[in-house]
């Protein structure tokens, strides 16, 4: 009986260690997410994760898979890109500056927002803001090739814009972009075009799409 009751005990504290162990690795691995991007306007529902696979334009037929959120609230559009995977490394990437994917990237998820909020017929239009963090490294941390911020949260670029449809294609006009955050880049390297050091933080430049 003592012994029946002992196993009983572990068997009951390895249960719970399982549970523990799996209820934290489903919160870390849920997370990555919208975590970071800019705070959105009181009353709107929140960010929406998304991931989709472009390849570059250009002969280097490099394809990434972008990590992404979006939002529609009153009227407006509002994308953010938290994290690229080219496929690789490997020739077809290794030859595409890593800031010219970041910026292919919010040029990809810009259109999925824009198109996720009912632009109208041209010329009337609606706003939509795009962000993208001031700072990005390179690393494997899992043995998969990735670039992710490595500024703070408050660091990025914004981009505004007005977008509507003329004859059923999206149409940017007025477009403006600000960098907003002091003192953002006090920790990154500028980019020196190629290649990046992998783990080395560098800041990119702001500009429009």
């Amino acid at each position: 009986m003592i012994y029946k009751s002992f196993s009983n005990k572990l068997t009951a504290l390895a249960a719970m260690a399982l549970l523990c162990c799996s209820t934290l690795f489903a919160s870390t691995s849920a997370r990555a997410d919208c975590s970071s991007a800019p705070a959105l306007p009181a009353g709107c529902p929140g960010w929406m994760p998304g991931t989709t696979l472009i390849t570059m334009p250009g002969p280097s037929g490099c394809q990434i898979t972008i990590k992404y959120c979006t939002a529609c609230c009153n009227g407006i559009a509002y994308a953010y890109v938290y994290e690229i995977d080219p496929a690789g490394p490997g020739p077809d990437c290794d030859a595409v500056n890593p800031e010219d994917m970041i910026y292919a990237a919010a040029k990809a998820v810009r259109t999925i927002a824009a198109n996720g909020c009912a632009p109208p017929p041209c010329p009337t239009g609606l706003s939509i803001n795009t962000y993208i963090p001031t700072c990005w490294t390179e690393s494997a941390p899992t043995g998969e090739y990735e670039i992710t911020p490595c500024s703070s949260a408050g660091c990025y670029c914004q981009e505004t814009c007005q977008v509507c449809l003329n004859m059923g294609v999206l149409q940017y006009t007025n477009c403006k972009t600000i960098s907003v955050g002091m003192d953002c880049d006090s920790s990154c390297t500028t980019n020196p075009g190629m290649p990046w050091i992998s783990g080395t933080c560098y800041s990119i430049t702001c500009h429009n799409l």
